[in-house]
């Protein structure tokens, strides 16, 4: 979800929770923060270490702002020395960003703070559509996970059309797929999300919407948790 306003949600942004293995037996945040880097919102956050928070995302100006900024480096590097993973961010346009542009936003966040992968934002929902630069959104979205792949890091990679996939096929090419997203409470879950039978197969993860205001330590208070019928962000391992 891209950056289109200033309303002050908890880590202003939709955070994903997800699910750990057994062996850590515990549940991790993932947050798509809208916040720079090195704020208070961001520390918060990031104060509470990888048992708590597993996954961070980090998106300056939707992706567009590839200038490099000391400040926020020594924010990243900091979640990183934690153990917390931090990846970038760069929005496809649901499959219509020309692949040179994504490619070029990819390179501007491994160059300035060695991430260890990207969120890809409007993602196309039907893998097997035609492309404007493939044959299929899957081959589009195939060449730009490997090119991740070809960097440094952990290689990690998600995909977020922000809506149920009709199918898993996507789940071959990328670590982690959002397959719901919103901001405004519980309800459109309620009407909206349908519950393919594919995404049992994979181990599941929970989205939660938040809608509190963040406190000064970016905390919020316990989210009422989704139903788990295989919504939310769903893994692949990849070694």
């Amino acid at each position: 979800m891209r950056n289109a306003g200033t309303s002050k949600l908890c880590a202003l942004a939709a955070a994903f929770l997800f699910m750990v293995s057994a062996a850590q037996s515990q549940t991790r945040l993932a947050v798509p923060s809208y916040q720079n880097p090195g704020t208070s919102t961001w520390n918060g956050w990031a104060a509470q270490g990888p048992g708590g928070v597993g996954l961070m995302i980090v998106n300056l100006k939707n992706g567009d702002d590839t200038s490099y900024k000391s400040s926020i480096d020594t924010a990243i590097q900091k979640a990183r020395k934690q153990g917390m993973l931090v990846i970038g961010y760069t929005y496809t346009g649901y499959g219509t960003r020309d692949p040179k542009v994504v490619r070029q936003r990819i390179d501007s966040a491994y160059q300035n703070y060695l991430v260890d992968g990207i969120f890809f934002d409007e993602a196309a929902n039907d893998c097997n559509a035609t492309n404007t630069y493939f044959p299929s959104n899957y081959l589009y979205y195939q060449e730009l996970t490997n090119y991740v792949r070809s960097k440094g890091g952990a290689h990690i990679t998600v995909m977020n059309p922000g809506t149920p996939s009709p199918d898993d096929c996507y789940m071959s090419i990328t670590n982690i797929l959002v397959n719901w997203e919103s901001t405004a409470g519980y309800a459109p879950y309620q009407t909206g999300y349908i519950d393919y039978p594919w995404t049992h197969k994979y181990r599941p993860f929970l989205a939660h919407d938040f809608g509190c205001a963040a406190g000064a330590n970016g905390k919020c208070p316990q989210p009422c948790q989704f139903p788990q019928r295989g919504m939310g962000l769903h893994q692949r391992q990849r070694h």
